[in-house]
């Protein structure tokens, strides 16, 4: 999956109020995640990042996965603006 297919799937919706209008009861509440969740979560991170990603023990092995399955969203140079 793409950076831009990523970012579609998150602001599609008629408004950001409604899009997520059915989360408003989870608001201030804890919500427990799977590890399959978190690591869901994590991979966004990853994919939508543009400078930097962090890791609390150094060990950045789902960037790695992510970088070594799709090499174009890793790149140090990555291509911003196309003009034709």
């Amino acid at each position: 999956m793409t950076r831009d297919q990523i970012t579609g799937m998150l602001t599609d919706g008629d408004s950001a109020s409604s899009t997520w209008k059915h989360l408003a009861q989870l608001d201030e509440q804890i919500v427990p995640l799977t590890f399959d969740q978190v690591t869901y979560y994590n991979s966004l991170q990853v994919i939508l990042s543009y400078r930097t990603v962090y890791c609390p023990v150094g060990e950045f092995l789902l960037a790695a996965e992510i970088c070594s399955e799709h090499p174009e969203i890793c790149s140090p140079n990555p291509l911003r603006v196309q003009s034709s």
